[in-house]
């Protein structure tokens, strides 16, 4: 739904907690244009998931070790083009996401605020979906929003709701 919410503030400490679990645990920072899992992580990687998109690497390659002990494949932050990625490049990073994920036990995607294509592909493409909001009005609308359009795409089950940011 809304950015500012907390989505990748959850996503991150959820990739730590499986991790320290034992599980084998990716994070892809799929807000696309304006990634932040790195910053969080305190890390700057040296490749981003628009080397993916531009060809250059591979996912695998510009996944990094993150602290907490789980691989994170940084996304880029202010590439418009990566923001407005279309259909065919979008194949080619879930073509690499099924690699990813046969290498981990968990994967987790934190996708960007919105409804836009990019965000709903991602989001229909896993097994659970947490709908990030906190107690705030627009922050709810937005959330009914997001679960309205994955709903309309056909999506019925593994929709979960996390409200953040509430007593």
């Amino acid at each position: 739904g809304k950015g500012g919410v907390g989505k990748s503030n959850i996503a991150v400490n959820l990739a730590v907690a499986c991790a320290e679990r034992g599980q084998r645990t990716a994070l892809l920072d799929a807000d696309l244009g304006l990634a932040n899992a790195d910053v969080l992580c305190g890390i700057t990687p040296r490749s981003t998931l628009e080397d993916v998109v531009t060809g250059e690497r591979t996912l695998d390659e510009v996944a990094v070790l993150a602290p907490g002990g789980f691989r994170l494949v940084p996304g880029a932050s202010g590439v418009s083009r990566l923001a407005d990625m279309g259909q065919s490049a979008r194949r080619e990073v879930f073509a690499q996401l099924l690699e990813l994920e046969r290498s981990v036990d968990v994967l987790i995607i934190d996708t960007g605020a919105g409804i836009g294509a990019n965000s709903m592909a991602f989001a229909a493409a896993a097994d659970t979906i947490l709908i990030t909001t906190t107690p705030e009005p627009t922050a709810i609308a937005d959330a009914y929003g997001a679960i309205k359009t994955l709903v309309a795409r056909g999506r019925r089950e593994g929709i979960r709701l996390v409200v953040n940011m509430a007593s």
